[in-house]
């Protein structure tokens, strides 16, 4: 028979010389390596870890530094710069004639209510202002592509909407055109990579500053807005918005509702950079 002792012995807890002796192996340290020698290949194995962080941040550098060499060699080429300027005249010109319609505020297509595409599109006309919004953003993408001091700016707004006309020309089997929708959006990325050298303050830049700090802030402000919480609550109650049957279940979900948001608020404001701008470097 096993003695019931045996069985929980690797339940207990090691001692703390036990713990020691541990470590110790793993570090590559005899068990009676004196004090001295463990700190040395304590600081040994510390320095490792320093050293292969170290090497990963010097790696990011160093193809930081080549694709910086690269795009500095590809936008110098006067045929790349007339490329770039061809496909910039050439997306704002895929852009303009569709968004007068829509600006005008009259159909962007006959094709019948019967098919998905016009289904879509003559409910997308009887949105109103949304169709004209599509419309005035089309045509400003467009404008700022051609002017070259704002190409920048037009490349970034051309982009979330070539993107959603791409999505919806697959999702709704446009015969052909997804694959110009497909190309246009590769078009785009390669106008944005172009202007990486304007968008690096937005890419890489950091703020080197932290907000000022408050004492038990992440206690105060989230019970600053569950009270917010409370008051709306019972102003809910006070005029009967909402017609709930059972406002004060409704006031402590607002409570806890303005608590948990709270502490979102004040975890985002503890941790977010402020001040003056710095590119950050990749060695840290």
């Amino acid at each position: 028979m096993i003695p019931a002792w045996r069985g929980s012995r690797r339940a207990q807890p090691l001692p703390g010389a036990a713990r020691e002796r541990g470590f110790s192996t793993q570090l590559g340290v005899r068990a009676h390596a004196s004090a001295e020698e463990r700190q040395i290949v304590a600081m040994d194995w510390v320095g490792s870890r320093t050293t292969t962080h170290n090497q990963r941040r010097a790696s990011s550098m160093h193809l930081l530094h080549s694709f910086e060499a690269l795009h500095a060699s590809v936008t110098r080429r006067w045929w790349m710069q007339l490329f770039a300027a061809f496909v910039r005249c050439l997306l704002a010109l895929g852009f303009i004639p569709p968004s007068i319609p829509k600006i005008l505020g009259i159909p962007f297509t006959s094709m019948p209510e019967s098919t998905n595409i016009g289904y879509f599109f003559n409910a997308l006309l009887k949105t109103g202002f949304y169709y004209e919004f599509i419309g005035w953003s089309q045509l400003g993408a467009a404008l700022l592509l051609l002017i070259p001091r704002t190409a920048h700016l037009g490349a970034l707004l051309f982009l979330p909407i070539i993107v959603n006309i791409t999505v919806l020309t697959i999702s709704l089997g446009f015969a052909g055109t997804w694959v110009i929708t497909i190309l246009m959006t590769l078009a785009n990325l390669f106008l944005v990579l172009w202007e990486y050298d304007r968008l690096k303050q937005v890419v890489l830049g950091t703020r080197i500053e932290r907000p000022r700090r408050f004492r038990f802030e992440f206690l105060w402000f989230p019970a600053i807005f569950a009270l917010g919480g409370v008051l709306s609550g019972l102003l809910a109650w006070s005029i009967g918005l909402g017609n709930f049957g059972n406002y004060p279940a409704v006031t402590g979900f607002l409570a806890a509702l303005g608590a948990i948001f709270g502490l979102v608020v004040t975890a985002h404001y503890r941790f977010m950079p402020v001040g003056p701008m710095k590119v950050d470097d990749p060695t840290g």
